[in-house]
């Protein structure tokens, strides 16, 4: 998962569950068709050896608990994929005061 800052992909973690087999094939006949060998996000991630890039052109709608001290996001769960949103308009979004 990741959100734009000032232009930057900035990446924020993994998504592990809220899938079903359907949801998977579909993703990743979507995600073959965006295979890249660049690395999208401004900065080094834990996964970066072992990862497969897609160029970043899709947008899921995911709930999760809490965002860490260093900027991830934890316990995502996929609901699915958006398609009313470029990937550029993606942001952090901020709490309401």
């Amino acid at each position: 998962m990741s959100y734009y800052d000032d232009g930057a992909l900035i990446y924020t973690g993994k998504v592990g569950t809220g899938f079903n087999e359907q949801m998977l094939r579909d993703l990743l006949k979507r995600m073959q068709a965006l295979a890249t060998d660049q690395r999208p996000f401004k900065d080094p991630t834990e996964n970066d050896r072992r990862s497969h890039w897609v160029e970043p052109k899709l947008v899921a709608e995911v709930v999760f608990t809490e965002w860490t001290p260093d900027g991830r996001i934890r316990h995502l769960s996929f609901k699915g994929l958006r398609t009313d949103k470029p990937a550029k308009a993606i942001t952090r979004e901020k709490p309401a005061a």
